[in-house]
């Protein structure tokens, strides 16, 4: 169950410089139930399921943008979000229980929700009534961010807080309509690192130490994140 309770309002200091403030404070609340099998010594020993999770948070946002023109804008903005374990990720948070996903699962430990806080500024405009293009920077920052931890039982893992994460890069735009053709070209370059030490168990892993695990070092890249991606788009009407 997600429950939230919001506003927001845009004052406009002068016809061109406008500031909008929000909030919202989110309520979640996971609850589990049910029964598991959990293998010990070769021995199925019953297991409980249940369990009652609950996070709450006041997640703020601040924007301004500036229009000297009509065809010019510049824009900056800093927000604050929040995400609540999934029912999946709170029920394989046990590295003594690690889970062969997503059939098996066991009554595990609690999770911190992942928080982000995000800066982000830029400039849009127009090279014609029909064509519009836009540039941004950006940084988002997580803390206790959740990632799949594999075990050292082959095929197994499990979710764990692994501390701050970021993400930061560029992201530039182009869009517009020539006649009965639309189209749009989005490019993004993205730096997502890991920015708290922890370690891996990854015995199989070639770089791995003497007790198989791959120690995670401040700045390494999270892997799955491309770091750049192209978007091409195009319509006939």
């Amino acid at each position: 169950d997600y429950f939230g309770l919001y506003g927001t309002d845009t004052f406009s200091i002068t016809d061109k410089l406008h500031l909008t403030v929000s909030g919202r404070y989110n309520v979640a609340l996971v609850r589990l139930a049910g029964t598991t099998l959990d293998r010990t010594d070769d021995t199925l020993v019953p297991g409980n399921l249940d369990g009652k999770h609950s996070y709450r948070r006041f997640n703020p946002a601040v924007g301004l943008n500036y229009n000297p023109t009509r065809s010019l804008g510049f824009f900056a903005g800093y927000n604050e979000g929040m995400r609540a374990p999934s029912p999946i990720e709170l029920a394989c948070a046990d590295p003594l229980h690690p889970c062969a996903l997503p059939n098996a699962f066991a009554g595990d430990p609690d999770l911190k929700m992942v928080v982000s806080r995000t800066w982000e500024g830029g400039v849009r405009g127009r090279l014609s009534d029909a064509i519009n293009w836009q540039a941004g920077v950006f940084r988002t920052e997580n803390s206790d961010d959740i990632q799949f931890i594999a075990s050292n039982t082959s095929g197994s893992g499990y979710f764990q807080n692994v501390g701050n994460t970021r993400r930061q890069g560029v992201e530039l735009g182009l869009n517009g309509k020539l006649d009965q053709f639309s189209f749009a070209v989005n490019y993004s370059y993205v730096d997502a690192t890991f920015q708290t030490p922890f370690a891996a168990s990854s015995a199989a892993n070639s770089s791995a130490d003497v007790d198989g695990n791959i120690q995670i070092s401040k700045g390494n890249r999270i892997p799955g994140i491309p770091q750049h991606t192209l978007k091409l788009r195009l319509g006939y009407q």
